[in-house]
């Protein structure tokens, strides 16, 4: 169960005291989702590297997910893999997942990509 609002606190409480089976409660602070503008660079990322090594664009993007952004989750006592979308990310958690891309690319490919804003592409016409 999700309480956002300040006012909601006592409903959480209540919730928490009331319901006797095992739970764990998260308390944190939401983070700002990746923007439009980091999912363009993202993609001319991936178009980029299509380019260069004739991969395709997508397939990079499944090979970086798997590599990148796997996780293991519970559910039901039950633990499973899971590759989170780039949807999910923080606009934190997504530049320093395209800095692990671009250090990928220069190590394992000798492949420069350039960082956001060293390149003329405007990344709101993608």
């Amino acid at each position: 169960m999700i309480f956002q609002l300040p006012q909601q606190s006592e409903t959480a409480i209540k919730f928490i005291q009331t319901n006797t089976r095992r739970k764990v409660c998260k308390i944190t602070t939401p983070e700002k989702r990746r923007s439009v503008v980091q999912n363009n660079y993202y993609w001319y990322m991936m178009q980029l590297l299509e380019e260069e090594t004739g991969t395709l664009k997508e397939n990079w993007h499944d090979y970086f997910g798997a590599k990148y952004r796997r996780f293991w989750k519970v559910v039901n006592d039950e633990q499973f893999e899971y590759i989170q979308s780039t949807t999910q990310l923080s606009t934190i958690r997504a530049e320093d997942y395209y800095s692990k891309i671009r250090m990928f690319a220069s190590q394992e490919l000798g492949i420069y990509v350039p960082l956001p804003g060293e390149s003329p592409h405007d990344y709101l016409k993608l």
